[in-house]
């Protein structure tokens, strides 16, 4: 008996967009890879035109699936380092700006508490030199009689002081109501 070969791989297959997240690599590299022959055994379907790429023709190419990052490069603490003090730069210069903004208010307000104790002296001053008088209180007054409404006039008319006919005017809406 002679051993055969299956003719299929027991591994998985890949598109371009898993094999791209596979191998670290982007979807265009894969592409361009596809394009120029680089993957053997990858079949493209006619209907859908995904690729279907097989394991063996990514590691034959010499791309290593799930390969884990590199580490950062040593410089890349100094590039954070100065981002960190040049915000801190910012911040202390907001900082400043905020406290100058509210010493300015502070004089502000101190200068306009004293011209309002000014103005209150020369009030004081001011009623001292008015002349002693009975001074009339609101409650000793007759209360005001009420005015008149002007929508409310005799039967059927109503008496407006824009009225061009007499000073009154037909109400249309008790006319119409009777």
């Amino acid at each position: 008996m002679t051993d055969t070969l299956p003719t299929q791989s027991t591994r998985p297959t890949f598109t371009v967009r898993t094999a791209a997240e596979a191998t670290g690599k982007s979807r265009r590299t894969i592409g361009r890879m596809l394009e120029a022959g680089e993957l053997e055994g990858a079949t493209k379907d006619e209907e859908s035109g995904a690729w279907s790429i097989p394991t063996e023709a990514l590691l034959g190419a010499g791309l290593r699936l799930h390969a884990p990052s590199p580490p950062d490069a040593v410089g890349d603490e100094g590039d954070e380092d100065e981002a960190a003090e040049d915000d801190r730069a910012e911040l202390l210069a907001e900082l400043a700006d905020w406290r100058r903004r509210a010493e300015v208010a502070e004089a502000i307000a101190d200068e306009r508490a004293a011209s309002l104790s000014d103005m209150r002296t020369a009030l004081e001053l001011a009623n001292r030199m008015l002349p002693a008088g009975p001074r009339a209180e609101a409650t000793d007054a007759a209360p005001a009689k009420p005015r008149r409404k002007w929508w409310r006039g005799g039967e059927g008319r109503v008496s407006h002081p824009r009225a061009t006919m007499g000073g009154a005017m037909p109400c249309r809406s008790l006319e119409l109501a009777r």
